[in-house]
């Protein structure tokens, strides 16, 4: 039997868990508390948390390299423009100072696989909003290859996760009647779509840890709801 669900942090700030540590001891996460956005760390058996990157700009979605070497993050100004410049910034896992990935621009997600497995994805919409490009990019050596381009995005993509061995995207998008999941393949085989049969509203997206499943929410006027679909 699980054990009952607690509270981690007791800050009134706003606070949003983006990952894991690779002992699965620690959560990484982003967080207002000081005013301005920045990047914490809080063990499950800690009543604070750690203050790993701080400042002026504004720092939000922390997760691991697929080494687990490194924490990436988005950095962009307190008050962004349309055109404004997004930074995906590292710091090692163990500390130090902040180092510049690489620069996009709108609203980018980013995943990594896990080792054995190196590869990282960055999503890039265009400026006219008709297409997303995906890229891959390396922790240290910054943009790498384009990976795949969807033509005419309807709406905003609001799942994106990449597969732990690097070799398939799962794409969905919110505000749908019923969730579509999209398997996009990157190592040369077919694509494959499947929908989540009466459930409405995708919440979020990611791959269990074997790879074997997936797992999304759901959100109706009359109830929230988790599933994992294999």
């Amino acid at each position: 039997m699980s054990p009952p669900p607690r509270r981690l942090s007791d800050d009134e700030g706003s606070e949003f868990a983006s990952a894991w540590t690779a002992d699965s001891k620690a959560v990484l996460f982003h967080s207002d508390r000081n005013g301005t956005w920045g990047i914490f760390k809080q063990g499950i058996n800690q009543d604070t948390a750690e203050v790993l990157v701080a400042g002026p700009q504004s720092l939000t979605l922390p997760r691991l390299s697929a080494d687990g070497s490194w924490i990436l993050y988005h950095e962009r100004p307190k008050t962004p423009g349309p055109s404004t410049p997004v930074r995906l910034m590292r710091i090692p896992v163990g500390g130090g100072a902040p180092q510049l990935v690489l620069e996009t621009r709108g609203e980018p997600d980013y995943r990594c696989a896990r080792a054995p497995a190196s590869l990282c994805v960055v999503s890039e919409p265009s400026a006219d909003g008709k297409e997303v490009t995906y890229v891959a990019f390396d922790p240290v050596k910054g943009r790498g290859n384009t990976l795949r381009t969807i033509q005419n995005p309807t709406a905003e993509f609001l799942g994106v996760a990449l597969s732990p061995d690097g070799t398939t995207l799962a794409l969905s998008r919110t505000g749908e009647a019923e969730i579509r999941i999209r398997l996009l393949s990157l190592a040369g085989e077919p694509d494959h779509e499947f929908a989540v049969r009466g459930w409405p509203n995708l919440t979020g997206l990611d791959w269990s840890p074997d790879g074997k499943g997936l797992y999304c929410g759901s959100v109706s006027r009359k109830v929230a709801r988790f599933s994992t679909w294999i």
